[in-house]
């Protein structure tokens, strides 16, 4: 997969600095999505390796690479569908792991498809859609379980 970062401030590892993830972009044009050696990982198995980007407001952005390279991974990550297992991702000013509602109030998602994702269940399939137009998490799973009883 491969990300361009925005500013060419880098650590040793590659990875932005934690700094900069509040600082302008080269345009200086405020940071809209800043990524900082972002992980996730399945058990033993790393999905996503320590990716690092920033994108400023009104910049337009490619996330390029091959099949099973992470890039669906990371954007489940950035858009609080799934659990980032280290590092940081910061959308419109608010932390994906610990602002979720906050970021999902402010970003729209369009599936490639619109079809639902085969790999889950139809179950899984709901709660994403319930999680990204805040559906209480109560309700989520009242109304799942109410689904699968057949009512």
């Amino acid at each position: 997969m491969t990300a361009a970062p925005t500013n060419s401030s880098k650590a040793p590892n590659g990875s932005q600095p934690a700094a900069a993830i509040h600082n302008n972009g080269k345009s200086g044009a405020p940071i809209a999505i800043a990524v900082e050696n972002i992980v996730k990982r399945y058990g033993s198995f790393e999905a996503v390796k320590g990716v690092s980007f920033q994108v400023a407001e009104g910049e337009i952005f490619g996330l390029l690479g091959p099949n099973g390279a992470g890039k669906s991974t990371l954007i489940r990550m950035m858009t609080t569908l799934i659990p980032v297992t280290s590092g940081k991702a910061i959308v419109g000013g608010h932390d994906v792991s610990k602002d979720s509602d906050d970021v999902r109030r402010m970003i729209g998602v369009i599936p490639q498809a619109l079809t639902s994702d085969p790999d889950l269940t139809v179950g899984e399939n709901l709660s994403i859609y319930a999680k990204l137009y805040s559906v209480p998490r109560a309700q989520r799973r009242e109304k799942h379980c109410r689904g699968a009883r057949g009512r």
